[in-house]
């Protein structure tokens, strides 16, 4: 189980860089009618994925968006109802994206608990996820930096 489990927060975390990445420069490919025809199957993937991401949010209760502070072994959140003890052991469900309605299944030991606040370390040490969580992490602190900086 711990496999399955593990293999679907990694399989989460690669499609979703995957969605995110950045369109390829175009300029340098030397055949223009693959590059066009690449262009063209990727467009049609990008709708039917929004397509079945819509079809899947209706069924799926979405939680409201939470702020949370997001380390590769470690995360934070603050609530106004009762939270875990120190020491708990808890799944946590996070939503990374609206454009994939999967979340990420974090199984996590709370290592503080009081005011409100909760911070619980995240118990799967696999390299892999810990390279695709940091990536993932990466690039989301990335596109923050930029967006303040074009403000």
């Amino acid at each position: 189980m711990l496999t399955a489990w593990r293999y679907s927060n990694i399989s989460l975390l690669r499609g979703l860089a995957t969605l995110e990445a950045a369109p390829m420069d175009r300029d340098h490919e030397a055949d223009t009618h693959l590059a066009k025809a690449l262009e063209r199957l990727e467009n049609k993937l990008d709708i039917a994925l929004t397509m079945l991401a819509h079809v899947t949010m209706r069924n799926i209760e979405m939680p409201a968006p939470q702020p949370v502070s997001l380390g590769a072994r470690n995360v934070g959140w603050l609530s106004d109802q009762s939270l875990p003890a120190s020491g708990d052991h808890v799944l946590i469900s996070l939503y990374l994206s609206p454009r994939l309605p999967e979340p990420l299944q974090l199984h996590a030991r709370i290592i503080s608990s009081a005011g409100g606040r909760c911070v619980a370390a995240l118990m799967d040490e696999d390299p892999e996820f810990e390279e695709w969580m940091t990536r993932t992490l990466f690039r989301y602190h990335r596109r923050g930096l930029q967006a303040r900086h074009q403000e």
